[in-house]
């Protein structure tokens, strides 16, 4: 006996985390320069206690943590924002080149870039303009 079911909103998300995870994993291992390396963890955001999934570069997560050590120093300095605005461009630069260089990255974002949309279709088709949180 074969039952088919479909997948929670809940069990589509795990599924794009994982995919996102294997992306970075690789790029991680593939970039030029461990500033580029991006990790994935839960937190919450200032004002509030619910975590949500963040991914960043390790310069964005050193450049942030700098900007708060010079605030609690009261010494003016420059945002995080402004310190990583050319190694955004350098980031996306190198992901780019991996994909066309790499048909094995190329493929596991390929596989991120499905997971989401599936995601993102189930979620609507369940949801259908709902303005509060759809679980389904």
């Amino acid at each position: 006996i074969i039952v088919y079911g479909e997948k929670s909103l809940t069990q589509l998300r795990g599924e794009v985390h994982k995919a996102e995870d294997r992306v970075f994993a690789m790029f991680n291992s593939l970039n030029s320069d461990d500033e580029f390396d991006i990790h994935c963890y839960r937190e919450a955001p200032i004002g509030s206690h619910i975590k949500r999934r963040v991914c960043r570069a390790n310069f964005v997560k050193e450049a942030t943590s700098e900007e708060a050590r010079q605030l609690l120093r009261g010494q003016p300095g420059v945002s995080a924002w402004t310190k990583t605005r050319h190694k955004d461009k350098l980031l996306q630069a190198e992901m780019e080149a991996l994909v066309l260089e790499r048909p094995e990255f190329l493929k596991a974002v390929n596989e991120y870039a499905e997971a989401n949309r599936a995601l993102k279709s189930e979620r609507q088709r369940r949801c259908d303009g709902r303005v509060t949180t759809c679980r389904k």
